[in-house]
């Protein structure tokens, strides 16, 4: 890979674009887009909704993010909204998903005989989703009034 064996003398010039899109609060256009490939769901698909869309970002889009989302984005988050939260963190899986909710079923069966539990998989709804309307609502300003006071900038 180019940037791999060239990282030394292209860790300056990275470093200075990332430096430059966070001063501007601005990143490259050409981060901001992505090829789409559809990865089938099951061995052998035979209609759309078999297949998964899959973005492929541009490699510096990726590591810039990742390095925004650990240094500036976590941080600023109070503690409290991580705690249940397994996906997008770097100890959080599947696994430990379950682990912590068998060990908040065992702790409640010690204090009662039965514990009720609502399990509902979204999985399949995101296939769904209409990627235009998403879109456009993405694209409005939102403002959450009760976040707002509690990030730090």
């Amino acid at each position: 890979m180019v940037i791999e064996s060239c990282a030394s003398q292209l860790a300056p010039v990275i470093t200075h674009l990332f430096n430059l899109s966070l001063s501007q609060s601005s990143v490259p256009s050409t981060w901001k887009h992505s090829t789409v490939v559809p990865v089938p769901k099951i061995s052998h698909p035979k209609k759309e909704s078999d297949f998964r869309p899959i973005s492929v970002t541009p490699l510096l889009s990726r590591v810039f993010e990742k390095l925004f989302v650990r240094d500036y984005f976590f941080p600023s988050l109070p503690n409290e909204i991580l705690a249940n939260q397994f996906a997008f963190r770097p100890t959080g899986s599947t696994t430990v998903a379950l682990i912590s909710f068998t060990h908040n079923v065992a702790e409640l069966l010690e204090e009662s005989p039965y514990v009720r539990c609502v399990l509902v998989d979204f999985s399949r709804d995101f296939d769904i989703v209409r990627h235009l309307v998403l879109f456009q609502k993405l694209q409005r300003p939102i403002i959450h009034r009760e976040l707002v006071g509690q990030l730090s900038y």
